[in-house]
Parts: structure tokens; C-alpha cells; sequence
């Protein structure tokens, strides 16, 4: 989709660091002291990959015969 994977890596990277920026900003607005929400924040990765698998597809499918 992206062409070069030079360019994949840098989006890649671009988007682990803008995020892990944003968990730091988020993390003043979810207290972990609470054991009930604690619990569920390893959940959330699966759930966001199970999420983006879904929805990629669809979102992909448009562009499957776009030529290079």
C-alpha cells in the first residue's frame, strides 16, 4: 500500500511514537490504582488488533487493483 518499505518503517515509527505520546498523556485520566480497570488494560491491544483486522479489509479492498 505504502510502495517502499523504507516508507512502511517510517510510518510505522511515526505511529508507535505518536501513540506511545498519547498512552503518556491518557495515562493523568486513567488512575491504575483501580483493580477493576487494571485488569482490562491488557485486553485492549487484542481488542484493537481485533478491531483494525476487521475493518482493514473493507477499508483496503478499494485500492486492490489500483496500479503501482
Amino acid at each position: 500500500m505504502l510502495g517502499h518499505p523504507t516508507l512502511a518503517l517510517a510510518v510505522l515509527l511515526g505511529g508507535l511514537i505518536s501513540f506511545t505520546g498519547v498512552g503518556s498523556l491518557l495515562r493523568a485520566w486513567l488512575p491504575l490504582a483501580n483493580p477493576r480497570w487494571a485488569r482490562l488494560y491488557p485486553l485492549l491491544p487484542g481488542l484493537l488488533t481485533a478491531l483494525v483486522s476487521l475493518l482493514a479489509l473493507p477499508a483496503m479492498r478499494p485500492f486492490q487493483n489500483a496500479a503501482p
